[in-house]
């Protein structure tokens, strides 16, 4: 059972970060739910690039307050420069508000790892939403499990920001330090994310600001991206008809041939002269049932909650 979050806990954190609102499952008791975030990242813009370019360097610090980020007044570095891609995309960059919900995760210490990812807190861009469903080339993405419930609510984990490579390490010993170092993290975090489809637009291939830690197997995607969507390497050709190939052929090596996600991608690879023998099948995509829709019930209902705040 999750350990729910206390009046006080919850109203800390509100006042601490400000940009921020407390949504519960449950009306009578109110101590299981969403914080739901409004965040606007971009810096002042005499302060973008140092701001920038400290996060380029692993162990610089930046600062946040109320869902904005700024260069840290502690900051001793001389140099600021950036490269001819990032500062073009910097020109590029819009004020933008982003709504994420923020699921505590909170259990018991001894069944973190028993949690998706380590029972670190779970945050859900859904307001734009950034998934692998429009964002199949993301570098910074956890990828959601249609087998694995949110924790208080009957409804699959979708695609969720990757914020930290260690979820049981530097996140704060006590929930409110947890939270209020995510609440951080994501601000950041958007920053990089707004950065990375600045240069994608530029170059066609997107540049991550910072460290970056960690790479997804080529064979994970099968699970989640749209076969008949964008491919996973950024280019404008269909998965189907790009790397599905050989992410099929890795997956296979591992799960066999008769594995449903196998038979499922296989139908809807390159279909030459299959083509008329799954010509009805073709018309049918198994991702719009097992990714798409249980991701946008979860849409709907985080939208229905963020109404006014």
């Amino acid at each position: 059972m999750p350990i729910p979050m206390k009046p006080s806990e919850i109203e800390e954190l509100l006042q601490e970060f400000g940009s921020v609102s407390w949504k519960s499952f449950d009306s009578q008791q109110g101590e299981e739910g969403f914080f739901l975030l409004k965040v606007n990242p971009l810096p002042p813009l005499e302060e973008l690039q140092l701001v920038v370019a400290d996060i380029c360097v692993e162990g610089v610090p930046v600062c946040v307050n109320k869902g904005k980020v700024y260069h840290s007044n502690s900051c001793n570095r001389h140099d600021h420069a950036l490269d001819d891609v990032i500062e073009e995309a910097l020109n590029r960059l819009k004020e933008e508000t982003f709504l994420i919900a923020v699921h505590p995760n909170t259990y018991k210490p001894f069944l973190h790892s028993l949690l998706p990812y380590g029972g670190k807190p779970l945050a859900i861009p859904f307001n734009p939403v950034i998934s692998y469903m429009n964002f199949p080339d993301h570098p910074h993405l956890n990828m959601g499990n249609n087998e694995a419930l949110l924790p208080g609510i009957p409804l699959a984990i979708p695609d969720t920001i990757c914020f930290t490579a260690e979820p049981n390490s530097g996140l704060g010993d006590t929930l409110k330090d947890r939270l209020l170092y995510t609440f951080d993290q994501l601000t950041i975090w958007l920053l990089r994310h707004q950065i990375w489809v600045a240069t994608r637009e530029i170059t066609g291939h997107g540049k991550w600001i910072g460290p970056h830690e960690g790479q997804l197997e080529a064979e994970d995607f099968l699970q989640r991206l749209n076969p008949q969507g964008s491919c996973r390497c950024g280019n404008k050709k269909p998965y189907n008809f790009c790397h599905l190939k050989e992410d099929l052929k890795a997956f296979q090596s591992k799960h066999g041939f008769l594995h449903p996600i196998v038979i499922e991608n296989y139908l809807q690879y390159k279909p030459l002269w299959r083509q008329q023998v799954f010509k009805t099948f073709r018309k049918i995509n198994p991702w719009v049932d097992n990714v798409l829709k249980p991701q946008i019930e979860l849409y709907e209902m985080l939208n229905s909650l963020s109404v006014g705040i």
